[in-house]
C-alpha cells in the first residue's frame, strides 16, 4: 500500500506528533569538575598586584552537533526519539 507524504503527516498530527527540532542539552558530566574549579579560584585569589588572569573564549569553536528538525511525540522532552518503534503499532495500514 503506497500513502502520500501529507496522509503520513495526517496520520502522525491525529496520533499527536509534531515536526520540531530536538533541544541542546549541555552535558557537564567532568568528574573533576570542583577540583578545576577550585584550582582556577586559587589561582585568582592569590594574584598579587602586578598579575592579571586571562581567559580565552571559545565561542567560535563549534562543539555542539547541527540539529535537525524530526517527528516526536507534542510531550517529547528527549534529544532523539526512535520513531519507528514508537508509530508503526499506531498506523492502521
Amino acid at each position: 500500500m503506497e500513502v502520500s507524504a501529507e496522509t503520513v503527516r495526517r496520520w502522525l498530527h491525529e496520533i499527536g506528533w509534531i515536526w520540531k527540532r530536538a533541544k541542546l542539552v549541555a552535558k557537564d558530566d567532568d568528574p573533576r569538575r570542583i577540583e578545576r574549579l577550585a584550582r582556577i579560584r586559587f589561582h585568582y585569589e592569590n594574584l598579587s598586584a602586578q598579575e592579571m588572569m586571562v581567559f580565552a573564549d571559545e565561542l567560535d569553536i563549534h562543539l555542539l552537533p547541527k540539529v535537525g528538525a524530526a517527528w516526536m511525540p507534542w510531550t517529547c522532552s528527549h534529544d532523539s526519539v526512535h520513531m519507528w518503534e514508537e508509530i508503526l503499532p499506531h498506523l492502521s495500514i
